[in-house]
């Protein structure tokens, strides 16, 4: 599969790579299959020695497999196994015959290898999935989809579809361009780019030059308007060598220069982009050592100055394998792996969003959208199906009547009644709209994990937290995440606690309400821990020069304090003021304890009683910063003068 090539594999070599390659086993392990290939066959033919001989067939049989020729994968297989490469050559054959759609012959050979190395769980699990997939595939004319391969096809590699501007599909090729020129030694072909062809006049154009590059530039996302593309760049050069997510906006025609997106760490490959919920989360497939395995689908959610920390999915959907190419339709998660129970290869799968937040079981969606081969990159076309009631999409397959990946159009044989405008403006809540509410749970990672001022490092599912919406008593599940049915109507109070937590609340009521199809909504509540006899710092806490009245621009974050011991009836604080180093010892005390009454009494104000409230003033003896006070600058002095407040019992 070009993808793996393409987005989610470290780029080793490149035609820009300098050091020249002196034989096929070299070539192999730079990754130019292309060109091992050529140097292998060669030196294959060329020696007698058969242990040598076996090396080379072995490494032919790799190479081919790396670039989708399975056909020639298994015959060297063949070879290498016959010349007594061993069991690993085995093994690799029942694989590409699976791969091959060869479940029967695949199946003996995976129990030849059994005999051999001894009864294996992974083994007897490829024996099972291989024995379903010859049944799917026997079934498979009473599948409710019927596939089509797309005549904008090329002789190279198409993959990754994208629908654009509605009459439109973006996806990415390696055939050749003027922004492609240099070969790709991996596999001998070009340099991929993206680009469009329109649905109606079918013509194939490159998409924009300044998206596209000398690089392998492709599998993008648009946001709703097609302003906005995030796209995957990988620049093979060595002191570059993995795949970004890239990002740029469009004004008119004109697209700007792509940036990396902020959250992009170095020696990371990332991939697979595709944006969900009105353009505010981003779901991608990445390579992280503290993932499943392989690649995982992490997700960010999109803040007015950039993404927050990523999140990875859980083992409902991740697994020690590969997933990738994520695409959220409603509720329903689309996406590509060779982890779960297959056809060979990656296989498409879906799952969605149970009531309790969970995960359904992934269920595999078998021909004819997969095959043996590597399938992926599926997405619905959601403005036809809203318009029409067809449900119709597009996906990539490189199963066996084609050499490499090629795009194939899908369509349900079951059509619903397409969407009434009328309907829906007489029965808008009943009918035709349907809001969702996802409520997602989760706590701050701190440096060091037992001191919550060491520093937040990101943000992590919080599991089986208690919410109550309304009085209705839920839980968040082991994915930190419910979702739920809402009304247009509806005006919700949802309250999270958890033992050992602060309990948070948040007012929800929906807003931009459309008048027709689906919506989900999201909202996150941050749960702290308890921690008592650790100050917390209330920001933006100022006072008038020698004054202690609490100022109108203080009351918001007091305000804040008050709404958490409401949602914390049990918990009693202590409020601490400090000032900077500048007066008399004594008068600084006083200042200061009048300081922090201050705050103790605008907090009875707001209705907290006062048996939960003390008071203490510390003057200028805990500075938050150590200085000379004669050569503390301005800025030092404001970090001294500070509010905080600590739990001392719960």
């Amino acid at each position: 599969m070009r993808i793996i090539i393409l987005i989610v594999t470290i780029i080793f070599a490149s035609c820009t790579y300098t050091q020249k390659i002196k034989d096929g086993e070299m070539a192999y392990d730079r990754k130019q299959f292309s060109v091992a290939i050529h140097m292998l066959t060669d030196e294959f033919d060329r020696t007698e020695y058969p242990e040598l001989k076996a090396r080379k067939a072995y490494l032919l049989a790799e190479s081919y497999n790396e670039i989708n020729d399975i056909p020639n994968a298994i015959e060297w297989y063949k070879q290498a196994f016959d010349l007594k490469y061993g069991d690993k050559a085995l093994e690799k054959l029942a694989y590409a015959l699976k791969k091959n759609e060869q479940y029967v012959e695949a199946v003996r050979v995976f129990q030849a290898v059994q005999e051999r190395v001894g009864n294996s769980p992974q083994i007897a699990r490829e024996i099972t999935e291989c024995t379903n997939a010859s049944q799917w595939l026997a079934e498979k004319e009473n599948s409710p989809y019927e596939v089509s391969k797309l005549a904008q096809n090329s002789e190279y590699s198409d993959y990754a579809p994208q629908i654009f501007e509605g009459s439109q599909l973006v996806f990415t090729s390696d055939r050749k361009s003027n922004e492609n020129e240099d070969i790709y030694n991996w596999t001998g072909l070009w340099f991929s780019d993206l680009y469009i062809v329109n649905q109606f006049s079918k013509e194939v154009i490159p998409f924009d030059s300044r998206i596209n590059s000398e690089h392998n530039d492709g599998t993008a996302t648009f946001n709703s308007d097609y302003t906005e593309i995030i796209f995957t760049r990988c620049e093979s050069q060595l002191d570059d060598d993995y795949c970004k997510l890239m990002s740029a906006t469009r004004s008119g025609s004109s697209w700007t220069d792509p940036e990396p997106l902020d959250f992009i760490e170095d020696r990371i490959n990332y991939g697979h982009p595709t944006l969900h919920e009105n353009d505010s989360i981003l779901f991608y497939s990445a390579q992280i050592e503290e993932g499943f395995g392989g690649y995982d689908i992490y997700y960010v959610q999109r803040l007015e100055n950039g993404w927050t920390v990523p999140q990875i999915l859980g083992a409902g959907v991740n697994t020690i394998g590969h997933e990738k190419f994520p695409f959220i339709d409603r509720d329903t998660l689309y996406f590509s792996s060779d982890g779960w129970p297959g056809m060979g290869g990656l296989d498409i799968f879906r799952t969605y969003v149970q009531a309790d937040g969970s995960w359904s079981r992934v269920e595999n969606m078998r021909p004819p959208i997969n095959s043996g081969a590597d399938d992926f990159g599926f997405v619905i076309d959601v403005e036809r199906r809203a318009n029409t009631g067809e449900l119709t999409g597009y996906f990539t397959s490189s199963r066996k009547e084609s050499a490499r990946d090629d795009i194939y159009a899908f369509a349900s044989r079951i059509v619903s009644d397409p969407v009434s405008t009328e309907e829906v403006a007489d029965e808008v809540d009943t009918k035709n709209l349907q809001l969702y509410l996802a409520i997602k749970t989760n706590q701050n990672k701190y440096l060091v994990q037992s001191d919550p001022l060491s520093g937040v490092t990101g943000r992590e599912d919080l599991q089986n937290v208690s919410v109550q919406v309304n009085g209705r008593q839920l839980n968040s599940g082991e994915k930190g995440l419910l979702v739920i049915d809402i009304l247009p109507s509806d005006d919700l109070e949802i309250v999270a606690s958890k033992e050992g937590y602060l309990s948070k609340s948040i007012d929800f009521k929906p807003t931009k309400i459309p008048e027709e199809g689906e919506k989900t909504y999201t909202v996150s509540l941050l749960l702290e821990p308890i921690v008592t006899g650790v100050e917390f710092e209330l920001e933006n806490i100022y006072y008038d020069l020698d004054e202690y009245f609490i100022r109108e621009d203080a009351k918001p974050s007091l305000n804040e304090l008050a709404e958490l011991l409401e949602n914390n009836p049990d918990i009693e604080i202590e409020l601490n003021s400090h000032t900077d180093c500048r007066g008399k010892d004594d008068y600084n005390i006083t200042l200061s304890q009048n300081r922090a009454q201050a705050a103790v009494n605008y907090l009875v104000s707001q209705g907290i009683d006062q048996e939960r409230l003390s008071a203490r003033g510390f003057g200028d003896t805990r500075p938050a910063i150590n200085c000379y006070c004669e050569t503390c600058t301005e800025e030092e002095h404001q970090e001294n003068r500070r509010t905080t407040f600590k739990i001392v019992s719960y």
